[in-house]
């Protein structure tokens, strides 16, 4: 069975390489995280939040600095206020 996608790729290869780039990358962050927390001693929650300001200060670079614009009403209505 052969897929046609719009731009050439197949998506279950896509989806494999995606997976296997990401496995020893999330492996990382968890081996480093245990180490602060196991070794160091410091609070797991410090050390979440330590990762999640590291993760958001990334973002932008690793993404060219891209927003989203959501004109969606459906997911608009969820940050509305009455």
């Amino acid at each position: 069975m052969t897929w046609d996608h719009p731009r050439g790729q197949d998506p279950v290869l896509m989806a494999s390489a995606a997976c296997a780039a990401a496995t020893p990358a999330i492996l990382t962050v968890g081996v480093v995280s245990g180490y602060f927390i196991g070794r160091l001693s410091l609070s797991a929650v410090m050390v979440a939040l330590a990762r999640f300001a590291r993760a958001h200060g990334l973002a932008p670079v690793i993404f060219d600095a891209i927003s989203i614009d959501v004109t969606n009403p459906a997911f608009l209505w969820l940050g509305a206020t009455s």
